[in-house]
């Protein structure tokens, strides 16, 4: 179980809204969950944040719901609270660079050159280009893609 000041760190990240730290945190939950039942309100409301960041290493991009899926349903088992799945719908699997390369050579859809990967993501999501599905997570499995 997070000592207070663990728990501390966590929600002063969630409150400084910084996405990359945000699934930072997820991706140690899903590791080593909290154990504290004031987390699981925090994660089902992560569960809805659409925003784009880097979610693993090595480099791959996703919604930081997709963390905040994975956290969950490890915090819900080891706390024995509701069912340690989680259903997250109309997002994409997290994807490294080759991925994001061949989703703009694989179409009309272009964006002028640079770094910034999670800025082009956001404009192959914004021009309806990702493919997406519903993913269902559960404990000790890889997320499953929904039909």
């Amino acid at each position: 179980m997070w000592d207070q000041e663990t728990f501390d760190k966590f929600m002063a990240s969630v409150e400084e809204n910084d996405e990359m730290r945000v699934a930072t945190w997820l991706s140690r939950i899903a590791e080593d969950p909290s154990g504290r039942p004031e987390i699981i309100p925090v994660l089902e409301k992560l569960l809805t944040d659409k925003r784009i960041t880097m979610v693993r290493t090595p480099v791959a991009y996703a919604e930081v719901r997709w963390n905040a899926a994975q956290a969950i349903v490890l915090e819900r088992q080891v706390q024995n609270v509701g069912e340690p799945v989680v259903v997250i719908k109309n997002t994409f699997e997290p994807m490294g660079i080759p991925d994001i390369l061949f989703l703009l050579s694989d179409s009309d859809f272009t964006l002028p050159g640079g770094k910034d990967w999670i800025k082009k993501l956001k404009g192959i999501r914004e021009a309806d280009n990702l493919p997406l599905a519903d993913f269902e997570f559960r404990l000790g499995k890889a997320p499953k893609k929904l039909k």
